[in-house]
């Protein structure tokens, strides 16, 4: 039997295809590509925004980042039990194009002049909570993803 387990499958088996050949999970791993290139240049931007172009102060700059944080601790239960009842596919996408629009406004409304602390708190703390829909989601689907393949 332990050479069994250490020979691995039975010789009938079908080999599992390659995950790159896999339509749905080469569109998971471009959109999370994408998705994250966008994510590390915010962390970075926005707060160079707020204290270059808005004149932040040493408080209000971690506020931000405090604000990016805080939704997972108040929104994780609950987004987990919204993710168990909708496709989470549909969840995923939603959030990141819902992520994607609130961070396309920050150079609209600074282009017309208008942006304001209060403004980028918002976007900050709406986009924390999208993140959560989207990681939640994300933590559930992949495996079955994977495991489809």
């Amino acid at each position: 039997m332990t050479q069994q387990l250490a020979a691995g499958p039975a010789r009938g088996t079908p080999p599992r295809p390659s995950l790159w050949r896999s339509r749905n999970f080469l569109l998971l791993w471009g959109g999370q590509t994408v998705s994250e290139l966008g994510t590390r240049i915010s962390h970075v931007a926005v707060p160079v925004v707020a204290a270059d172009t808005l004149g932040a102060s040493v408080f209000q700059i971690p506020l931000l980042t405090f604000l990016a944080w805080l939704p997972y601790l108040l929104f994780s239960l609950p987004a987990g039990a919204l993710a168990d009842r909708v496709d989470q596919r549909k969840l995923m996408i939603f959030c990141d194009l819902e992520r994607m629009a609130l961070m396309l406004s920050l150079p609209l409304v600074a282009i017309a002049g208008r942006l304001t602390l209060p403004f980028l708190y918002v976007v900050v703390g709406l986009s924390g909570v999208l993140t959560v829909g989207f990681t939640v989601a994300y933590r559930s689907w992949f495996p079955r993803l994977v495991s489809a393949a």
